[in-house]
């Protein structure tokens, strides 16, 4: 398979301390039970048997507080004796209500319990089987990080975050600043190129126009000397026609229809000079209409050019707006960035990447990070061997409970990563089924498998 899998880097030059004798009484599921465990002990029985009573007693001898569920049904007391290859004994006595701890052969009991605590922090099988969520748990419960949260949250604008799980909270916000980016580049190209379209479309020089008014007034000087034309040839009409009806009542009949033709000639006269005076009038007028539509529309153009200039600026003010959002956002993510890799340097495992709350791994002849569910199990299994080796302070024991959980090739795999980890004395339970057998009344009868353990070297 080649070295496709990194070695461990620190656990084959450390001596670590391992449990000599193990005696459990009253525990759960064990009334008593006493050994002396070596470097790989196997716990096997049937469900109920108290396999899991051996880790748990284990944990409960050297963890914190009381837990008085542990303590077997019916039972007033029940006591874990854990004797080490250091000389020391650690006694705990389990009660109804409270628990006593003692310790003796060693001058600091005080702080022993705490160098040697961390020892049951991860289940590798646990960590095999988990969802993604509770993996990443399991994993940030076993790494301590060094976080400046004030740091951290001055970096993103001063938003108050959860302030739980540091490289979450970095996955989050990179991932909303990534994207605000993105969005910050999609909207400054849109303005820039509305800008640049739009400014190549405007002419280079401003347009030079007359003054309406001007025109406006040769017009209605055309409209004065119409309307008074008119006025003098019906005033004329007027006045000529009094007369001539005068006439017509001085001379009647006689000068009657000679009056009329006269009257008709005056009309047509008048008509003519009407139709003179409109023609000069349009004439005179036309040019002047035409000069100022013309007017007007260039006003409109050059009021619609000045309106598409102050979208151009507007625009390019955006553009710059936008290029200043980017540039902090870019800081932003390069800042989380930063900070993620800073986190990442306090896992123990080289090539182990998180992002957005999974988990990834790049080996050394790997040129991408792949994620975890596409990771063959051989490297899987040795990645939640290391994360559960993580952290065991000065005991070198590993509790491992659910291998019948397993495929074949994943147990082959933890099998063979436990060869990696020789110094740590591991505790491993199974559950091994019993057996059926018909009695001479023919009923079958169930015949559980009984604890057992097989510790060897």
């Amino acid at each position: 398979m080649g070295k496709s899998i990194h070695e461990p880097r620190f656990f084959s030059i450390i001596q670590y301390m391992k449990i000599a004798r193990l005696t459990i009484s009253n525990i759960m599921g064990i009334d008593f039970l006493e050994f002396e465990p070596k470097r790989f002990n196997v716990i096997t029985g049937d469900n109920g048997k108290g396999k899991t009573s051996v880790l748990e007693a284990i944990k409960a001898a050297i963890g914190k507080g009381s837990d008085a569920t542990i303590l077997r049904r019916g039972a007033k007391e029940g006591q874990i004796v854990l004797e080490f290859d250091d000389g020391t004994t650690v006694t705990k006595t389990v009660g109804p209500v409270k628990s006593k701890l003692d310790i003796t052969g060693t001058n600091k009991p005080a702080t022993y319990l705490d160098s040697i605590r961390d020892l049951t922090s991860v289940n590798p099988i646990e960590f095999l089987l988990a969802d993604d969520e509770k993996r990443m748990e399991m994993l940030l419960k076993a790494v301590k990080f060094d976080f400046d949260w004030d740091a951290f949250e001055r970096t993103i604008g001063g938003l108050q975050t959860k302030r739980k799980n540091p490289l979450d909270e970095i996955a989050y916000y990179e991932k909303i600043y990534t994207e605000e980016r993105r969005q910050g580049k999609r909207d400054r190209d849109k303005a820039q190129s509305a800008a640049d379209e739009l400014e190549r479309s405007l002419p280079h020089e401003d347009i030079v126009l007359p003054e309406v008014s001007d025109l406006e007034k040769d017009l209605e000087s055309v409209k004065a000397v119409f309307a008074e034309a008119n006025k003098v040839a019906e005033q004329a009409y007027q006045k000529y026609k009094k007369n001539s009806e005068d006439a017509r009542d001085a001379l009647i009949e006689k000068a009657r229809r000679d009056c009329e033709l006269e009257i008709k000639e005056v009309q047509s006269k008048r008509d003519k000079y009407i139709v003179g005076a409109q023609e000069a009038y349009r004439i005179d007028s036309e040019p002047l209409q035409t000069r100022i539509g013309a007017l007007r529309q260039q006003r409109e153009q050059s009021a619609a050019i000045s309106a598409q200039r102050a979208i151009v600026a507007k625009n390019r003010k955006e553009v710059e707006l936008l290029e200043h959002d980017i540039a902090v956002s870019d800081k932003v993510v390069k800042s989380l960035e930063s900070l993620r890799m800073k986190l990442l340097k306090n896992i123990p495992i080289p090539g182990i990447d998180i992002r957005e709350g999974h988990i990834w791994y790049k080996s050394e002849d790997q040129d991408e990070y792949v994620p975890w569910e596409r990771l063959n199990e051989a490297r899987r299994t040795l990645i939640a061997m290391e994360v559960a080796a993580w952290r065991r302070g000065e005991l070198g024991l590993m509790c491992v409970d659910g291998l019948e959980h397993l495929s074949s090739s994943t147990f082959s795999a933890f099998m063979e990563s436990t060869k990696k980890y020789p110094d740590i004395q591991y505790f491993v339970s199974e559950v091994t089924s019993g057996y059926e057998e018909a009695n001479a009344e023919g009923d079958v009868i169930y015949h559980p498998s009984p604890l057992e353990i097989t510790a060897t070297d």
